[in-house]
């Protein structure tokens, strides 16, 4: 069976893999930032507690993503897949740069490439013990920097331009011990984050991710993809 460990599932693409993991009849740790005030997460985690686990994380707090693979650890010997989703999009995105509060930089730094190598870090020791040990870091389009013509999304994009280049950096180092480390784009999807006028549902961007996912290659570390696999899709 295959076990999957996943931040950010309390909504969105998050609580989406989850329910289809689920549906494929794969092990899903679902780290969420308060679980039990999520009502669909904690829904799902009655309806499949054998192979739905729940555990709290801040991807932000080094004290909480050691307590969170610690608790991992207890209930699993090893995993297959990180999914380092958990993400924010602190700015407007419109803004000027004079008018971005150098917070909210801080925030995207924070969570979206600092978060995800946190949490690697602390479960690389349970992935490496994997037969076909996969990360994935979510990015997205707005981390390209060849194709990139607007003065928009001062925090986030740089955010996830670093997390691409860290995901680069590490794939090479983890190809050795058979572990494939890939960055992927789902698309512009209909989330909180999204927005209403976003092209795709989470169940569209998803079901295309997880097949690319199942079907990743040693071939394909260290590339980012669009979410069928496609490496040429988006410029770095």
């Amino acid at each position: 069976m295959t076990t999957v460990v996943i931040t950010g599932a309390n909504r969105g693409i998050g609580l989406e893999l989850t329910r289809q993991m689920l549906a494929r009849g794969w092990r899903v740790f679902a780290g969420c930032r308060n679980p039990s005030s999520n009502k669909e997460p904690f829904a799902l985690n009655h309806q499949d507690s054998e192979r739905l686990s729940l555990f709290e994380i801040d991807v932000t707090d080094e004290r909480s993503v050691t307590e969170a693979a610690a608790d991992i650890a207890r209930k699993a010997s090893s995993f297959d897949i990180l999914i380092n989703n958990a993400g924010v999009y602190p700015e407007g995105g419109d803004e000027s740069f004079e008018d971005v509060p150098l917070e909210l930089f801080q925030a995207a730094m924070e969570v979206n490439y600092l978060g995800p190598i946190r949490v690697t870090r602390a479960l690389l020791p349970l992935l490496r013990k994997s037969s076909r040990g996969r990360i994935l870091n979510l990015s997205s389009g707005a981390a390209t920097i060849t194709t990139k013509s607007d003065s928009r999304r001062y925090c986030y994009g740089p955010s996830k331009t670093a997390l691409n280049m860290f995901t680069r950096t590490l794939a090479y180092e983890l190809i050795k011990d058979g572990i494939v480390a890939t960055a992927m784009s789902p698309g512009w999807v209909r989330t909180e984050m999204g927005g209403p006028d976003a092209e795709l549902s989470p169940g569209e961007s998803v079901s295309a991710m997880i097949e690319t996912l199942d079907g990743l290659s040693p071939d394909e570390a260290g590339l980012f993809l669009d979410r069928f696999g496609n490496a040429d899709h988006y410029a770095w």
